[in-house]
């Protein structure tokens, strides 16, 4: 009798746990190594510039890139920064998604 319940109020409490929990929705995204784009984004891959379709799949485009990668990190394009050479090169992010030298004009 007693075994029957404990195990009439654990049954009986399961339900209000169950609703008390928060309900998790995974996102889908597009993935690039390990960065996440959502629908509409463009990213430079290969020779290619892709774009992150409404089925999250990447797929080839005629737009520009949104940005430029460098070890990991998203840059924007016109931005400006030091090249990992031991010349300390200083590159700029283009709008087709490549990294170009960067010579500031001298005055």
């Amino acid at each position: 009798m007693k075994r029957s319940l404990i195990i009439s109020l654990a049954m009986a409490s399961m339900p209000a746990f169950a609703q008390d929990m928060p309900m998790v929705i995974e996102q889908q995204k597009c993935w690039l190594g390990s960065l996440s784009f959502s629908p509409g984004a463009t990213a430079k891959a290969g020779n290619a510039v892709l774009e992150c379709s409404a089925e999250f799949q990447w797929i080839e485009t005629n737009q520009w890139a949104a940005g430029c990668y460098h070890e990991g990190n998203l840059y924007s394009t016109g931005s400006i920064q030091n090249a990992s050479t031991s010349q300390q090169a200083l590159t700029r992010c283009e709008a087709d998604g490549t990294w170009s030298i960067f010579q500031p004009d001298s005055q």
